[in-house]
């Protein structure tokens, strides 16, 4: 899955470490599984880029 893919990304690369990926509904920010196609959705990311940390989130649909 790409929670799953994203987490591999970030371990290879020495430069970022992850703090949290995840995919939620858009409205009520609860986390999604994967099995509600119809659903708006939103990322949510955090990263550090050695002291800095990087924060954004997009939406999907």
């Amino acid at each position: 899955n790409i929670v799953d893919w994203v987490q591999e990304v970030f371990r290879k690369d020495p430069d970022f470490k992850l703090e949290y990926f995840s995919i939620a509904d858009a409205n009520t920010l609860i986390p999604v599984d994967g099995k509600h196609k119809n659903q708006e959705c939103r990322a949510f990311i955090a990263v550090y880029a050695q002291d800095i940390r990087l924060i954004d989130n997009l939406a999907l649909n």
